[in-house]
C-alpha cells in the first residue's frame, strides 16, 4: 500500500470543484513522507523536502523549497498551474 500525505489548502463542492483556496504560512514546513502533496493553495515559507515524489499541485509556494537529498530532488513534480516564487534548490 501506497501511503500519500496531502495538505489540502482549499474547499470544495460536491462536484469537487474548488469553491475556496486558503494560505498557510509558517516559517519553515518539513516534508518527511513520500508521495506527499500540497494542492490548490498557498503556503508561504520555506519548505524543506528530505523524501521522494513530493509534488505541487495547483499551488503557490512563496519562499524557498530546499531538497535535502538528490532521491527528492529528482523526484519532485509540479503541475503548470504551480509556481514557487523564490528558487528551488539541493541544500548543502
Amino acid at each position: 500500500d501506497i501511503i500519500q500525505r496531502k495538505i489540502a489548502l482549499y474547499a470544495q463542492d460536491e462536484q469537487r470543484n474548488v469553491t475556496a483556496r486558503y494560505t498557510l504560512t509558517a516559517p519553515k514546513l518539513t516534508i518527511n513522507s513520500p508521495n506527499a502533496r500540497i494542492q490548490s493553495g498557498t503556503f508561504k515559507g520555506d519548505i524543506y523536502v528530505n523524501a521522494k515524489n513530493f509534488e505541487l499541485v495547483d499551488a503557490k509556494v512563496e519562499g524557498n523549497i530546499y531538497f535535502l537529498n538528490e532521491d527528492a530532488q529528482s523526484t519532485f513534480k509540479m503541475d503548470e498551474k504551480s509556481s514557487v516564487t523564490v528558487k528551488k534548490e539541493l541544500s548543502k
